[in-house]
């Protein structure tokens, strides 16, 4: 099992709460209003999202037909901009960007904008729960080995030159025993004067339960342990130990 513990300057760039829903008929984004004061002054920035629809005809030469299918959430951003607030009538999004703090921070403002989601849109039931990390390693420009970083680098057949200069890997894993899934993307992209690792871990439950149900925290949570457990996984102790 992989040695899993809080990293002081983990590699994290983006980290995404997301809850979906079953909105309760004749629920519109236009009535979502403000937030509450106390989170307005943390979340002053307001957006109206609309959404559309493009089909393309043939012949190529015919313009494409573009319905508008009207608002489709409001977005509050932070001050700072490192937060982002979403909430739609599919759903509660929160997004918080680097500089990444910790678990218990990220996942007691969720709860806070949870909730108000919740008393504002009164969604029938909660249908998906899903956690996303993206995290950037920065390693050498000249890497002998990823093996040295990597649990899974890619791999070339023998007698083809060994040297990679980039690759993109994807795959979905899952744990039937407690329901979970993941889906896993692993790249690897030169950058200037050094080598930028991907790793993106979205990690996810189908569930069906009220918006107050305590499957829905207790899930999260079961969720982060999935997350943690895949992140500390692929990479190797020489890797993690850059970011202690």
């Amino acid at each position: 099992m992989p040695h899993i513990r809080h990293l002081k300057n983990a590699p994290i760039s983006e980290a995404l709460l997301d809850i979906r829903v079953k909105a309760r008929v004749g629920f519109g984004p236009a009535d979502f209003g403000d937030l509450p004061a106390p989170l307005n002054a943390e979340y002053p920035k307001r957006e109206e999202v609309k959404a559309m629809t493009m089909a393309f005809r043939v012949p190529a030469s015919t313009p494409p037909e573009v319905k508008d299918l009207g608002l489709h959430g409001i977005f509050f951003r932070s001050d700072d901009k490192n937060f982002l607030t979403q909430f739609r009538t599919d759903g509660f999004t929160l997004n918080r960007l680097k500089p990444y703090t910790d678990w218990e921070d990220f996942f007691t403002r969720a709860q806070r904008l949870w909730e108000v989601y919740v008393e504002k849109a009164q969604p029938e039931f909660v249908t998906r729960l899903a956690l996303r990390y993206i995290n950037h390693v920065q390693l050498p420009s000249v890497i002998d080995d990823l093996r040295t970083y990597m649990q899974v680098p890619p791999l070339i057949p023998e007698g083809l030159p060994q040297a990679v200069n980039a690759f993109f890997w994807k795959v979905t894993i899952e744990d039937p025993d407690r329901g979970l899934s993941a889906h896993i993307t692993q790249s690897l992209e030169p950058k200037d004067d050094n080598v930028t690792f991907l790793i993106d871990i979205d990690a996810f439950r189908s569930v069906d339960c009220g918006p107050r149900d305590p499957l829905v925290y207790e899930t999260l949570s079961t969720l982060r342990g999935f997350k943690n457990q895949i992140f500390f996984s692929f990479l190797t102790e020489e890797a993690i130990g850059r970011f202690e």
